[in-house]
């Protein structure tokens, strides 16, 4: 009987940091505008079982970045910074980016082990280290066709 309960509290724990909004659909940007998807991949979303990181563009909170799930951001062309953050102020990942009329980018979050320096006893310490990364459509679409939408945002 506690297994079931224990079963069911990580189950529904899981279901509540996961994105349940409809499956990926490409968009092009408006008229005038341009697009910003940040979006997490399966790897990181099965490493971080824990808290989703909050999304900001140039400090205005975007939202949490649920696993398996993306944020499609239409914005006026120009500089933007786009941070993801855990929980707690720490572990903070800054991507500047410029961005022209019509164009999309692709923001991947993700975490990387990092460390290693520091010693207790005979053990190195490794912490993971949240990551945004600006890569092309070609390695973006196959990882986006697989998640889930959390929000449009008009900027």
């Amino acid at each position: 009987m506690l297994k079931k309960i224990i079963f069911f509290l990580l189950t529904w724990a899981l279901i509540g940091c996961t994105a349940t909004g409809p499956v990926f659909s490409p968009e092009l940007p408006s008229k005038g505008k341009a697009l910003i998807y940040v979006y997490t991949d399966q790897e990181s979303s099965i490493r971080q079982a824990k808290i989703p990181p909050s999304i900001k563009i140039n400090s205005l909170e975007i939202g949490s970045l649920k696993f398996k799930g993306h944020f499609s951001i239409s914005v006026v062309p120009g500089e933007y910074v786009v941070t993801a953050q855990i929980f707690g102020g720490g572990n903070l990942a800054e991507m500047p980016i410029t961005i022209e009329e019509g164009e999309t980018k692709y923001l991947l979050y993700s975490e990387r082990l990092t460390g290693g320096g520091l010693r207790v006893g005979h053990n190195n310490i490794m912490y993971s280290q949240s990551i945004l990364v600006d890569v092309g459509p070609d390695i973006a679409m196959p990882i986006l066709s697989e998640t889930k939408l959390i929000g449009r945002v008009e900027k």
